[in-house]
């Protein structure tokens, strides 16, 4: 919402955000007019960090051509039981890098830690200490990580 926005509705008390983040309104403009704005701090926390997941399973085991390979019946005609169509990457004792250790990340990171996965988190603020994760900076993150995920408002 733009302060062009915002001039049309000058009733306007509340803005709740149904998403982490409020950069979609113009913050300055709301506390020029005594607007409150909010928004949902939790929302989504699982499903991102398991879309997180989702995609770099893609990227690592090729899951929707596998797929699309046994419904075209090529498990069924496999001489052997190695049935891969592609290199697959295999998480455990690879680095995970986060750029961002909210709620998110750090739900990100467990699931990487569950995976085998070493990680090595950057965040703005001071974090309390998780177990198996290694706070670093960006640069760090970048040149040591087998696979970076940013999680940045």
């Amino acid at each position: 919402l733009s302060a062009e926005n915002l001039a049309e509705l000058p009733h306007l008390k509340l803005i709740s955000v149904l998403a982490t983040g409020v950069n979609v309104v113009d913050l300055e403009a709301a506390g020029a007019r005594g607007i409150t704005v909010c928004n949902v701090p939790g929302y989504s926390t699982p499903n991102v960090a398991q879309a997180v997941f989702a995609l770099l399973l893609e990227l690592t085991n090729q899951t929707a051509l596998h797929a699309a390979e046994v419904r075209d019946g090529g498990w069924s005609s496999c001489p052997d039981f190695c049935f891969w169509r592609g290199e697959l990457v295999e998480l455990d004792g690879r680095t995970l890098g986060l750029v961002g250790y909210g709620a998110i990340g750090q739900a990100v990171a467990a699931v990487g830690r569950a995976l085998g996965m070493n990680v090595l988190a950057a965040r703005r603020k001071s974090s309390v200490s998780a177990e198996g994760v290694t706070y670093t900076d960006v640069d760090t993150i970048f040149r040591e990580s087998d696979v970076v995920s940013l999680h940045c408002p």
